[in-house]
């Protein structure tokens, strides 16, 4: 179950790191930040519908958890842009 957790999340970064390589504009890379953490997020949620079940713990509601899986995304696209900026301002 673990290893299929991290599969798929680092599927999701692929896909944000894919899209985000051809992407040289915070819009651009929040677009695709949005999309694979929506998509990271609805490939991850009856796993975690099972997850709390097994466990005894009310599931989480559509909506926050997509906007969780999101908002992880935004993060890793802020940095990478970040990032991205940082290291060309150093090359002038």
């Amino acid at each position: 179950m673990q290893a299929q957790t991290l599969a798929l999340f680092a599927a999701g970064v692929i896909l944000w790191f894919a899209l985000s390589f051809v992407t040289k504009t915070w819009v651009k890379q929040w677009a695709a930040a949005v999309l694979a953490g929506l998509s990271t997020a609805w490939w991850r949620w009856s796993t975690m519908q099972d997850v709390a079940a097994s466990q005894g713990i009310a599931p989480m509601s559509p909506l926050r958890f997509g906007l969780i899986a999101v908002a992880g995304m935004l993060i890793l696209a802020s940095a990478g842009m970040g990032l991205y900026m940082l290291m060309k301002q150093m090359r002038r």
